[in-house]
């Protein structure tokens, strides 16, 4: 099944956002205002995510249109501190935007590959905690194992997890 759109870009705007306050902070040097125009980037990039081009960097898109709103902010409320108004420094931010947003999205898919050949009982713990968002308690009822016995399993799977995205992401010389 497909996420829905308002799920795909919460994914894509938690990797995006740090990136996206930190160019709005160098801009803009009020943190008010970092924090008013980060609401307007969010709902801007949510309104334009359907013709959003998969094939391009989302943080760097998102990124552009945050360059935009605040210039937009500076025009309207005139400039607070002194920002970084060297566009070096700003297209050296972007550059660093989109190698991240590469990071993120090599250990995304080499996650997806690890859970894809999980089996058997560590498979649905993933399924229930995660995608189900089912508590400790509620699991462990459902299993007929003890909270103790849950809570175990699910640290051995996410160590498992956590080396097969490792060795996956040395595979591909990451």
């Amino acid at each position: 099944m497909e996420p829905s759109p308002q799920f795909r870009f919460t994914q894509l705007w938690m990797q995006a956002q740090p990136v996206v306050v930190s160019v709005l902070t160098a801009q803009l040097r009020d943190r008010t205002a970092v924090e008013d125009v980060m609401q307007e980037v969010a709902l801007a990039a949510f309104q334009a995510l359907p013709g959003f081009d998969e094939r391009r960097s989302f943080t760097g898109w998102v990124v552009g249109i945050a360059q935009h709103k605040a210039v937009d902010w500076l025009r309207r409320n005139g400039p607070r501190r002194s920002g970084v108004s060297d566009q070096q420094a700003l297209a050296t931010l972007a550059l660093v935007a989109a190698e991240l947003e590469q990071e993120f999205s090599a250990r995304e898919l080499a996650l997806h590959g690890c859970i894809d050949v999980l089996t058997g009982r560590s498979r649905d713990l993933v399924r229930l905690h995660y995608a189900e968002q089912q508590p400790v308690a509620a699991m462990a009822g459902q299993l007929g194992v003890s909270v103790a016995n849950v809570k175990v399993m699910l640290h051995r799977v996410r160590e498992v997890l956590r080396t097969c995205v490792e060795r996956r992401l040395a595979a591909d010389g990451r």
